[in-house]
């Protein structure tokens, strides 16, 4: 027996009237499409006529006068009932005026809408989740837990329908043809307290995982992934409540290649994710995380090239002394390579510097594409070593590293 037992003879008897106000003004009810009235609106432009029915007028009596039903309404103390006809009444009679257009009977139709409405009303909770659709991915698995209470899901053809129209509100054209390949999404699901209107703060929480979880695959490679926007779904009275929000810093168009996420990876990014606070807040280690995650956003380039040794100089330099070049490319190369490949990373780096000096100087409108992607890569080789390290490496430590004796 739910919280609504009290009621629930009454509900049937309000739901059954309006029905049949509704068939007999059918012709005045306004539409949503070809195929589907809009009994919403109907209801709320005539909201005296449903609160005037005796009927609706016990319902609100009963309700005010026993405390389960008070506390299942969410009324506060001392207020009242007058907001239950916009807030559950009208949504669980649309849905079920929905289901008998779309041929049910009216008896299963009403017992299965007022069971779920129980349902619901007896709860302290109700079922959330955040999803974020990943953009220029591809994995190797699906429905597999990446990180605590995120998961990689698939992507079906609904939801990309869904995504769409709520992305043209914000941007145009261009961005919706590059949606049409997204196969996969993140996605956290969760309880949350049952409130009165749509409360998003415990969505917030998991949104941050979400993103946390964006950085943790750029740290692990190469790869334009993102997301532009995250789906918040609260389980309501009689369906679904839906907000869209921004995805990570509002990046819309990425560029470069997409990114292969592999099974083996699935131990490596919650390592990563518990790793990284210790440093996340490090001054340094933010500027270069900052130009890690924000390059995407820019066609291959002298931009990202500046951008990566503006990350790489604000961990291996902290000094700011003279022969800058010198000094971050030979300290990267003793911190990520081993001795066998260390020389050949430290003429890589001395030269991707000149090509990054000559592009700021003017003296070079482009540069090389490889020296791009591979100061990309050693930029994400010092991140990840500052993160599995616990820390960033001082100057002291730097120089202690290169000349191979304890800091």
């Amino acid at each position: 027996m739910g919280v609504l037992e009290p009621i629930r003879s009454d509900l049937e008897s309000l739901a059954t009237e309006v029905v049949r106000i509704a068939r007999d003004k059918i012709a005045q009810i306004p539409t949503k499409s070809e195929t589907r009235k809009d009994y919403d609106l109907f209801m709320a432009i005539d909201l005296a006529r449903l609160e005037n029915l005796p009927v609706f007028a016990s319902i609100q009596q009963k309700v005010n006068a026993d405390g389960n039903l008070r506390k299942a309404f969410l009324i506060a103390d001392g207020g009242d009932s007058e907001h239950i006809s916009l807030r559950y009444v009208i949504p669980v009679i649309n849905e079920i005026l929905l289901k008998l257009d779309a041929g049910q009977l009216a008896a299963p139709a009403m017992a299965l809408v007022l069971n779920r409405f129980d349902e619901y009303m007896s709860s302290q909770t109700t079922k959330s989740r955040v999803i974020a659709p990943l953009l220029n991915f591809t994995a190797e698995m699906v429905n597999v837990e990446i990180q605590d209470g995120v998961y990689l899901r698939e992507f079906i053809d609904d939801e990309l329908q869904d995504h769409c129209s709520a992305a043209t509100l914000f941007v145009g054209s261009p961005y919706l043809q590059r949606l049409l390949p997204i196969r996969f999404k993140l996605e956290a699901a969760f309880e949350q307290p049952r409130v009165f209107g749509h409360d998003m703060t415990p969505s917030g929480l998991y949104q941050k995982r979400l993103d946390d979880t964006l950085i943790g695959l750029r740290l692990l490679r190469a790869g334009a992934v993102g997301f532009s926007f995250m789906k918040h779904e609260v389980d309501d009275v009689a369906g679904k409540s839906t907000a869209w929000t921004m995805g990570y810093s509002g990046q819309y168009y990425l560029h470069g290649d997409q990114y292969d996420f592999r099974e083996h990876s699935l131990s490596q990014i919650p390592n990563i994710l518990a790793n990284l606070p210790q440093v996340a807040n490090d001054r340094r280690f933010k500027l270069a995380m900052d130009r890690l995650m924000g390059v995407y956003v820019k066609p291959p380039s002298g931009d990202r090239l500046v951008d990566y040794w503006i990350g790489l100089e604000a961990l291996m330099t902290p000094d700011k002394a003279t022969e800058l070049s010198y000094r971050a490319s030979l300290r990267t190369a003793h911190l990520v390579s081993d001795a066998s490949s260390r020389k050949q990373t430290f003429e890589f780096l001395r030269d991707s510097y000149n090509e990054r000096s000559k592009f700021v100087h003017g003296s070079k409108s482009t540069v090389n594409d490889q020296t791009v992607s591979r100061t990309e890569d050693y930029l994400r080789k010092v991140l990840l070593y500052c993160v599995n390290n616990h820390k960033v490496p001082s100057e002291q430590e730097l120089d202690s590293l290169v000349l191979g004796v304890g800091a």
